[in-house]
């Protein structure tokens, strides 16, 4: 099996009449973190029964591929190759909210940015190997309650979430 982080030709299997050759290495750097604050430590700002909480990931990834389609003589020869180099950045933000209710019962929202990088698809149709970022953003609201000496829980919520550029592989007719 190839490295953490580094796809090597060595471990693609080969059909006898058709194969792609790839190399697919990335370097990534994340960081999560909230704010802390003075006397808690925590990135929860509470006021009374309400908590405010803010958070940001930073990812930035270098992708580099090199990417070589071909078929086996006498039916065709290589096709054109791509060989990239790209580097993708993303700040992810974070921030929710809940009021508790009572002591046993909360009500939240929160709203999170996600992102995932781009890269490239070794098996795409040639040319079209490369293939941009993805960003969501998510939305999600509820209440979590407790009852009957906290020996009963009911949660319920209601989320959704906005994509942006998903990234999907699909089959090609290639």
């Amino acid at each position: 099996p190839p490295a953490s982080g580094v796809f090597t030709p060595e471990a693609i299997q080969y059909s006898p009449t058709a194969g792609v050759a790839a190399g697919d290495y990335f370097d990534e750097v994340c960081v999560f973190g909230t704010p802390l604050e003075p006397r808690t430590y925590t990135g929860t700002f509470t006021i009374d029964r309400f908590d405010l909480s803010v958070g940001g990931r930073f990812d930035h990834e270098n992708r580099k591929a090199n990417v070589a389609s071909y078929f086996i003589e006498p039916f065709f020869s290589q096709l054109p190759g791509t060989v990239a180099d790209d580097s993708f950045s993303n700040v992810s933000p974070q921030f929710s909210a809940a009021f508790r209710l009572r002591p046993e019962a909360m009500a939240y929202f929160s709203v999170t940015n996600g992102y995932k990088a781009g890269g490239y698809n070794p098996v795409a149709i040639p040319g079209q190997e490369s293939y941009g970022e993805e960003h969501t953003w998510n939305y999600e609201g509820g209440v979590k309650s407790a009852f009957a000496g906290r020996r009963v829980t009911t949660n319920v919520s209601v989320f959704s979430i906005d994509w942006e550029d998903l990234q999907l592989n699909l089959p090609s007719a290639f």
